[in-house]
């Protein structure tokens, strides 16, 4: 049995320093998740993001706790938590002024009576953080990962845990076959 979209959810936030301050900045940022039900147990997930900062003014780059990040659980699962994109001399993530994201899961529930809060699912994932100040936005620098999950919505908070694998790792990516996150994000 085939059924049309489950849920939609979309948000976008934009952020604006007040000018005269110290540093005058904005930036938007985008993200949707779609839900469709493909079976009765069969359930489509993708999500998409994307985000953009920059500077009005003298300055030439937003401050670095405004930068955006990407890697780990809540984006390109395989990859350590926010460790894609520009580097330092240090090798340290720095993030950004841009940000790509995507996602798409299969979700279905195990096959044992009674575990209505449990969710297995399938996934690949991609995207990549820019600095666009130094250089322009490429695609091809996307990376992408595919995998599994598990996900429980426990008594105390929902837990999320995935294995996954880094389809296109290149030198000093830092990866993380396993990762899980516990409660949500506010």
């Amino acid at each position: 049995m085939i059924r049309a979209a489950l849920w939609v959810g979309a948000l976008c936030v934009l952020g604006l320093a007040v000018p005269g301050t110290e540093v005058d900045f904005y930036r938007i940022s985008y993200e949707q998740q779609r839900f469709f039900g493909l079976l009765d147990w069969l359930t489509l997930a993708m999500e998409v993001g994307a985000g953009f900062g920059s500077t009005y003014g003298e300055d030439e780059r937003l401050p670095f706790f405004k930068n955006f990040f990407a890697g780990g659980i809540n984006s390109v699962r395989g990859y350590s938590t926010n460790s894609l994109g520009p580097r330092d001399e240090n090798n340290d993530p720095t993030g950004g002024n841009a940000r790509a994201v995507g996602s798409a899961q299969l979700l279905a529930p195990p096959p044992i009576e009674g575990a209505d809060s449990v969710r297995f699912g399938v996934f690949v994932d991609g995207g990549q953080v820019y600095d666009t100040t130094d250089e322009a936005v490429d695609f091809t620098d996307l990376r992408y990962s595919a995998g599994v999950s598990l996900s429980w919505l426990s008594p105390l908070g929902p837990l999320t845990m995935s294995l996954a694998r880094p389809l296109n790792e290149e030198p000093g990516d830092e990866t993380q076959f396993f990762q899980f996150t516990f409660g949500s994000i506010f």
